[in-house]
Order: C-alpha cells, then structure tokens, then sequence
C-alpha cells in the first residue's frame, strides 16, 4: 500500500530523532458512515471506509521496541547536540576587532540556535502528540497521484535556489578544506565542522518543512470548505428560486422550495460540519503555535544574523580575503538565509489568504440562504468569523512577510550605519607608541636648529677673546 503524505513525514520525524513514539502506529477503522467534506468529490458523501487513527493507544506493543525507539530518539540528538558542541568549542576567540567579533558571533550563532530549537522540540514531545490527534480529523484523505495538482509555486523556486546555494556552498567548503595537502590533520578538521555545518543546516531545514505541511493541510482544508460552501450554495440556489408569472396580465410571484428533491443533507448539518472544522482547525493552530513560536524565533535569529553578517563581510574588505572564494561563499550564504526566512514567513501569509477566501464564502452561503433558514447558522459559526487565526512568535509578533521585512529593514539599517563608521575603527595594539613615535621627529628638528646657533656664538667667542 503507499504511504500517504501524513505517514511518510511521520516516519521521517521518528527516523530524524524528532519525535519518540512511545505507541505504536496502525490503522484502524472508526467513525464509520459520517458526513464529512470530502476533497476528491463535490458535495456530502458517506464516508465508505474508515479514517486510520495515526496515533492511539496499543497496550499489546512489546517493550524492548520502545527501548530501541528511545535509544535511536537518543542517539540522533546527541549527534546534533554533539555537532553543536563541535563548533562552538573549535572557534578562534582571539581576534578583538570589529570584523573579529562579528565573525565569531556569526560563527556561534548557528549551533546555539540549534541546540535551543532541538532542546524545545525535546521538551514538548506530548504536544506533538497532540497535533498529531489535531490534525489527523483535518486530513481525511489526500487525492490519488493521478489527481494531485502539481502547483509550481514560488515556495518551489525558493527550495530550488536553496538546493542550488547549499550545494555550491558545500564544494567551495571542501574545496577549501583540501587546497593544501601538507596540512591533513587541519584539513580533516575543516572537513568535520563542514559536515557538522550540513547536518545542522539539514535538521532548520526538516524543522521549516514541517511546519509548512502541517501548515499546508489547514491551508487545504480551508480551500476544500471553500469549494464545498460555493457548491452547497449553488445547489441551493438551484432549488430555491423566485419565479415570476404573468396571469392575465397580473404578475404572480412564486417562490419554489424543492426541499423533498434536494440530493444533498439539510443546511443545519452542512453548518454544523464547518463548525466542527473550524474548531479542529483552531486546536491544531493552538498547538502548532506552542511548539514552533520558539523554534521559529531561533532560527530567525540565525538566518538573520548569516543575512547581515554576510552582507556586512561582502561589502568590507577583509585581511584574510581569498579572493573569489569568499565573495561567491557570501552570496551563498546570503542566498540560502533569504530562501529559509521566506520559506518559514510563506506559509503564515498563505493560511490567511486561504482564510479569507473561506470567510468570503461562507457570508455569501449564508446571504444565499432562503429566508427561513438565514436566522439558523449557528452561534459558533458566527463566533469563528470574527476570530482571526495568526500565527504568532510568543505574542512578540507574528509570522508573515510583513513582519518579516519590517525586522529587516530595522536591522539593516544598522548594518549601514555599522559600514560608515568601519574607516574610523582604532588600529589593534597599543595606541602610545605611535604618539610618541610621532613627538620624536618634531624634537629632533629642533635640535639642528639649536646647533645652527652654537656656531654663531663659538663664532663670537674668539672676537672677545682678541
């Protein structure tokens, strides 16, 4: 059987180390025969087979498998952690300039940031759990491969540019780590911190995907009660029409109710669905929330300071300058930054649009409704149009590209004024010797003046003398 998106990335958080799974997976049939909004077809449609339950409960799961599961859960965060580690304990501290400070900060940066996002993943395993069993009623099933949408968007270009400055960052690291074969040992080294840099950059990677897939499913669901509220609203259209007749020329207007001949179950269970989907669709927001604010802040932290950093570097010349190398190493690491702040800030700004969208039809379902029954959406309906769904960093702002390039305008800025101010840095070493060393040829011209005159007395001397 294939495996659906929803399983498959399941399966690679537990291979990742990302999520212990302490139950065992199966699938198991439940909730037979319920009206649900289905994606593959139009309209209300019984549910013929059983929804799997991803995550329950299976008290026959024998312990020893549990054991392996936390062994492996154990051995792949010590390896990012070990990483981690790695780098920030190899970094060359000893350099106080300006350029020196900004290189170790952009040097530590990145491990820091990733031993916090992979400590707050740890911490918050049972709210994983829990979006699992949020999600899982919002992803009824995903169309056939025969039917899927192939959509080129631009969260594909930027997972192409990505691929392409990541790969190009990657052969200048190797090249560089073996350009001098007399220093193995060195170069050994460079080549481990290159790996540890990948698989760092690898896991910020996983950790933005998955946001947007779970991300994606509330975007889709919303799309699919769009389409389903602009049919539902058709067909009773279709059925509810006003009608005017002429009858010895007296206009009759008639109204038609085919309420025995419509197909599709009665308005209050279409709306009572929404609701249940808009609450489901709201828990899982919640939980969302709570586990990526603060690994988005982390790694929003690390993106932007590669972005200015790299910028900064690109713009100054250096004493170590290698030339070729270290400007095309800056656009990429400039280019990579761009590409994952987008890719984690698309996904807020596409949920609201879908929102929106979802919003629209439902107030013109309802408009659309027949007299009798526009009084009848229920209260929950209303209450879940006036509550707006954003995504938020801990309520110290929100995720969007709004948000996004207002901070980085705000922090460029300070890269500017940080460039301007770059000719006026003091030279390292002691600042006293090159004052005194200043006060030397002064007095040293002074003295010849001084001698010039002692002649013109010793010239004086034999006259008194005669």
């Amino acid at each position: 059987m294939t495996k659906s998106s929803w399983q498959r990335w399941f399966e690679a958080l537990k291979f990742l180390g990302l999520y212990l799974e302490r139950q065992k997976v199966i699938a198991e049939p439940e909730e037979r025969g319920r009206v649900v909004l289905s994606p593959d077809s139009r309209g209300m449609e019984q549910m013929s087979r059983g929804r799997g339950r991803w995550v329950v409960q299976n008290q026959r799961d024998l312990c020893f498998k549990n054991v392996t599961k936390l062994a492996w859960y154990l051995a792949m965060n010590s390896l990012y952690l070990a990483c981690s580690f790695y780098i920030i304990a190899t970094r060359d501290y000893s350099d106080a300039s300006m350029t020196g400070i900004f290189i170790i900060a952009w040097n530590v940066a990145c491990p820091v940031m990733i031993a916090f996002s992979i400590l707050k993943y740890i911490s918050c395993q049972r709210i994983l759990t829990e979006i699992f069993e949020a999600i899982s009623p919002i992803y009824h099933c995903e169309p056939s491969l025969a039917h899927r949408p192939y959509n080129f968007n631009w969260n594909t270009c930027l997972m192409i540019g990505l691929a392409a400055a990541q790969t190009t960052n990657t052969c200048l690291n190797i090249s560089v780590c073996f350009s001098d074969p007399s220093e193995n040992s060195f170069n050994i080294l460079l080549f481990i911190e290159a790996l540890a840099y990948l698989v760092m950059y690898a896991l910020a990677l996983t950790f933005i995907l998955t946001f947007n897939f779970y991300i994606g499913i509330l975007k889709n669901r919303f799309h699919a009660t769009s389409v389903q509220l602009a049919d539902h609203g058709t067909s009773l259209r279709k059925y509810d029409m006003t009608a005017i007749h002429h009858l010895n020329t007296i206009s009759v207007t008639s109204t038609a109710h085919g309420n025995n001949a419509r197909p599709q179950p009665s308005t209050s269970n279409f709306l009572k669905e929404v609701e249940l989907q808009m609450l489901l669709i709201d828990r899982a927001i919640e939980h969302i929330s709570d586990v990526y604010s603060w690994i988005l802040i982390f790694l929003s932290i690390w993106f932007l300071t590669d972005l200015l950093f790299g910028i900064y570097l690109l713009m100054t010349p250096s004493s170590h300058n290698y030339g070729v190398f270290d400007t095309l190493g800056y656009i990429c690491v400039i280019s990579e930054a761009l590409c994952y702040l987008f890719l984690m800030h698309n996904p807020a700004d596409e949920l609201s649009e879908a929102e929106e969208a979802f919003i629209l039809n439902l107030r013109m379902f309802i408009y659309g409704l027949p007299d009798d029954q526009q009084m009848k959406p229920s209260t929950g309906i209303i209450l879940s149009l006036q509550r707006s769904r954003t995504l938020t960093l801990c309520n110290f702002g929100t995720i969007g590209r709004g948000s996004f390039l207002n901070a980085l305008a705000f922090m460029f800025s300070y890269v500017v004024v940080i460039i301007q101010f770059r000719d006026a840095e003091t030279p390292a070493g002691p600042t006293t010797l090159p004052a005194n060393a200043s006060i030397v040829p002064t007095n040293a011209s002074i003295v010849p003046t001084n001698a010039s005159i002692v002649p013109t007395n010793a010239s004086i001397v034999p006259t008194n003398a005669s």
